[in-house]
């Protein structure tokens, strides 16, 4: 009996040991890693979501991720992820003001001055596509300078990313469009 206490004592401890020793050797793009799908879970964010779907979780995320990068300061891939997150962040902030506004505006009698609703609409939508076609760039080059890290953010190295990207530059262009019909 006491054999058996002894024996479960040791494997207990040698499991508790192997778990610090990980845990003191695994990198911090790992350690970061794990803080940041607990950030993400917590968003309801997974590999298939970019971003929060509410402007409350949109900036949690975004606190989030800038105490996150504060804090993994160190670690120049963890910081590209996360500023490659907030690009994102940024731009889904633009995207939920264009949808807010888009439905104040007045189409019987739009504004159609150069300060006007359309006009301000129309760079604000210039400015989503340009964030969307940074965290192009921003993405491939975090894939091809931290192939390995990339691997543990799959919702950035997969093909969906581009994707989804390349399918929300089309949406906002088609805003544009419609907003051209105005004026």
């Amino acid at each position: 009996m006491n054999t058996k206490k002894a024996l479960f004592g040791i494997v207990l401890i040698l499991v508790i040991l192997f778990l610090a020793i990980n845990f003191l050797f695994s990198s911090d793009f790992d350690k970061a890693t794990i803080e940041l799908k607990s950030l993400e879970m917590r968003v309801n964010l997974d590999e298939n979501i970019l971003l929060p779907g509410t402007k409350t979780d949109l900036a949690t995320y975004k606190s989030g991720l800038s105490a996150l990068k504060r804090k993994w300061f160190g670690s120049s891939a963890f910081r590209d992820a996360v500023d490659l997150k907030l690009l994102m962040v940024e731009t889904g902030e633009e995207i939920f003001f264009i949808g807010d506004e888009f439905g104040k505006i007045n189409r019987i009698n739009p504004n159609c001055l150069e300060s006007g609703e359309i006009n301000s609409l129309k760079k604000i939508t210039e400015s989503a596509k340009k964030g969307f076609n940074n965290a192009l760039v921003k993405r491939n080059r975090f894939v091809q300078v931290y192939p390995n890290e990339a691997k543990k953010l799959p919702e950035v190295s997969n093909e969906s990313f581009e994707q989804t990207i390349n399918g929300s530059i089309i949406g906002v262009n088609k805003i544009n469009e419609i907003l051209g019909t105005y004026c």
